[in-house]
């Protein structure tokens, strides 16, 4: 197989920049932005640049994501590793365009999920350690204070029973496990 390529005038800028010790310079055209032509290397300089602007546009991209991932105003360096990680793995899959890469990047892509599993569980305790958030004593806790202060403000007993009931229920539907805690914790 042959391959054809133009040749470039003596003195043009698109002339090919391979010097060879029998020929000189070389008289092909180069491949546009590259400074060789094809036998010369263009191809893979031409390769190369691409790599360079997939890597640029994938580091931009990263940044982007992390913007995402760390709009929170209190955001502390855990939620910022499961921002790292996310985006990773994000990246791999999509990265994975046939049965076999899947199988190729199981592995890594498993042992991913696994960190982020970890660095969120971690990040679930500190916010905890930190009363970030309710855990299911200070929830019941809550809901009791609630149940008594309209108690002491409803006189009708029947009115108190359906809101705590209901009080009951609805916490029933966030943790199946309240209701019975706070049945338990009703005032008389």
């Amino acid at each position: 197989m042959k391959i054809r390529t133009e040749q470039a005038p003596e003195y043009s800028e698109e002339r090919c920049q391979a010097v060879t010790p029998h020929y000189g310079q070389c008289t092909n055209k180069i491949i546009p932005n590259t400074q060789f032509c094809t036998f010369h290397g263009g191809n893979a300089q031409l390769a190369y640049l691409e790599r360079s602007k997939m890597r640029n546009y994938r580091l931009r991209k990263f940044q982007n994501r992390m913007e995402d991932f760390l709009t929170s105003p209190a955001i502390k360096s855990l939620r910022e590793e499961i921002a790292i990680l996310r985006m990773v793995l994000e990246e791999k899959l999509n990265q994975i365009d046939d049965p076999i890469n899947l199988v190729l990047q199981a592995g890594p892509i498993g042992n991913l999920v696994l960190q982020i599993n970890q660095i969120v569980s971690s990040c679930h305790k500190l916010e905890l350690s930190s009363s970030r958030l309710l855990d299911r004593e200070a929830i019941v806790q809550f809901s009791t204070q609630i149940v008594k202060i309209l108690s002491e403000n409803i006189q009708d007993e029947i009115i108190l029973n359906k809101v705590s009931s209901e009080l009951g229920e609805l916490l029933s539907r966030i943790k199946p496990d309240y209701s019975d805690l706070i049945n338990d914790n009703e005032l008389d």
